[in-house]
């Protein structure tokens, strides 16, 4: 992977290689059991039934449930990384207690405008972490700082801007890079980015409905059923939606309502 470089443009680095499901392993490290899949069972997440993105139901061995991790990181809200060099499946807590902390910048008040939006995974530590770009015609780059605060990384000191249509805090690519101290890769996201919980088949519902010449950026869940989305139209304006989804069986959903704001004219 490259390192990031600032500047005009963003360095890419190759995708990830290694998948803690895929590996050459000897023999002798592996166990076979005998174990059931339970589609019967209901997983439930503050109350609410919730389905596995990889669409498996639980499997149970010597009476014990059991669900793949990727997925249980997906539902608490945890970042899932994987080390080749040392075999370890790596979970990261939303919010870490070692990251930066709630507001460690200054500087709210300053302004700037989404310009032209980029999803990426920053990689720290071999965990992916969704964020957040927006870059400016001269050149200059911001990030989205509640994205940049799942990191358990200290960015304390920097300067934070307030984003005039969406009023999110974002902050200067220049003044993170100088905090990673090389210890951050990066790669292109095609994914939005969730915020807060969406099971599968709301996620599906929410792409389908924006599937024809939309750009969804990231969503978040403001109550059941009801989820804050910002994307660039067809006409590539920038524009936030609110979407409200129904239920029509337990696993399609449809959307029942939607509210539109245009949040520029570039």
């Amino acid at each position: 992977m490259r390192k990031w470089r600032a500047g005009k443009s963003m360095a890419l680095a190759l995708a990830m290689g290694g998948c803690f499901a895929a590996g050459a392993y000897a023999e002798d490290a592996l166990i076979k059991v005998e174990a059931y899949l339970r589609p019967d069972f209901t997983i439930k997440v503050n109350g609410q039934a919730v389905a596995l993105e990889d669409g498996l139901p639980p499997l149970i061995y010597n009476d014990r449930g059991y669900l793949p991790i990727k997925s249980l990181g997906t539902l608490l809200g945890a970042n899932i990384g994987w080390d080749e060099a040392t075999k370890s499946i790596l979970v990261v807590p939303a919010a870490t207690s070692g990251g930066p902390g709630p507001n460690p910048g200054t500087g709210i008040g300053k302004e700037m405008k989404l310009r032209t939006l980029v999803k990426y995974e920053l990689i720290y530590q071999n965990v992916k972490y969704p964020v957040l770009a927006s870059f400016e015609q001269s050149g200059g780059a911001y990030m989205r700082w509640s994205d940049l605060l799942q990191m358990p990384l200290d960015l304390s000191g920097v300067t934070l801007y307030t984003e005039s249509y969406t009023k999110d805090t974002y902050v200067q690519v220049d003044q993170v890079v100088a905090k990673w101290g090389g210890q951050v890769t990066m790669d292109l996201r095609k994914d939005p980015i969730y915020t807060g919980f969406a099971n599968m088949f709301q996620k599906q519902a929410i792409e389908r409905y924006f599937a024809t010449h939309y750009v969804v950026f990231s969503v978040q869940a403001v109550a059941e059923n009801e989820f804050f989305v910002l994307a660039q139209n067809p006409d590539k304006r920038y524009a936030t939606y609110t979407l409200r989804l129904t239920p029509v069986t337990n696993d399609y959903y449809s959307v029942s309502g939607m509210n539109q704001t245009i949040l520029s004219n570039e």
